[in-house]
C-alpha cells in the first residue's frame, strides 16, 4: 500500500537522466509476498541493503 495518493515527480530531472518509469501491481500480493520471504531467507546479506527495519 502506497503511504501517499501521489508522488511528485521532478520532470525536468526525469528525463534530462534518460530514466525510465515503470509501474504496477500484482493481482496476488500474497502469493508474490511469500516468494519475496523466501528469497530474503535464501539470500539475508541483501536484507539491510533492500529492506527497511519497519518491514522486518
Amino acid at each position: 500500500m502506497p503511504d501517499d495518493l501521489v508522488y511528485p515527480v521532478p520532470m525536468h530531472t526525469f528525463f534530462r537522466k534518460d530514466l525510465t518509469l515503470r509501474a504496477g501491481t500484482t493481482k496476488d500480493r500474497g502469493r508474490v509476498l511469500r516468494l519475496a520471504q523466501r528469497y530474503l531467507r535464501e539470500h539475508p546479506s541483501i536484507l539491510d541493503a533492500y529492506v527497511t527495519t519497519g518491514c522486518r
